[in-house]
């Protein structure tokens, strides 16, 4: 029989959330909802009153649960180092279901290892082909790793295709796509002519 590991109360603890964008607000009202403190960072966010806007370290310092759901970009590579990892309490978790490049890998595990933190939850990594968690996260005790099919359910993946198919159809209209990271951008859509009845 495997051994059994008690749950955690997620009320009353505080999530610490990196990234404000549609996944970052989603999960910022279940949280919420949930019962748990919600701090946020994000510098280009419009952030709720309902949360407290923080910088990264008070986020690393004050978080249980460290959920990585920032915007990969040259400017945020290996954003979550062994600074950040430093920072956080012993017994707190730290997710990432972002991007592997978000990560610095090599010092995430010397945090796992040297129980800097708790443990990892990642449904990413930098591990080809597909941005998969590396083995050596993978295979650690402290991790749960998905190989990036966190979402992969049946009606996930009937609601994926539903959502492509919806943004083409509102694109090939003229109009906005739902969920448009950059709509300010979409200059072409503006010189489109009206599509004929």
């Amino acid at each position: 029989m495997p051994p059994q590991r008690p749950g955690v109360q997620l009320a009353g603890r505080t999530a610490g959330i990196a990234g404000f964008g549609n996944l970052g607000r989603r999960m910022a009202e279940l949280l919420s909802f949930m019962g748990m403190r919600v701090l946020v960072t994000d510098p280009q966010a419009n952030i709720p009153s309902a949360y407290d806007r923080v910088e990264l370290d008070r986020l690393a310092t004050e978080s249980d649960f460290l959920l990585c759901l920032v915007i990969h970009s040259p400017k945020t590579e290996k954003l979550m180092n062994a600074q950040v990892f430093r920072r956080m309490k012993p017994s707190a978790f730290f997710l990432n279901h972002s991007r592997g490049g978000l990560v610095d890998e090599d010092d995430l595990k010397r945090a796992l290892d040297e129980n800097w933190i708790a443990g990892a939850a990642l449904d990413v990594g930098r591990a080809p082909p597909d941005d998969t968690p590396p083995l050596v996260l993978g295979r650690h005790p402290k991790v749960l790793a998905t190989p990036h099919i966190g979402g992969m359910t049946p009606e996930g993946t009937a609601s994926q295709a539903a959502d492509t198919v919806e943004q083409a159809a509102a694109a090939l209209a003229g109009r906005m796509p739902k969920f448009a990271v950059n709509p300010e951008s979409a200059t072409r859509l503006a010189r489109r002519p009206p599509p004929v009845p």
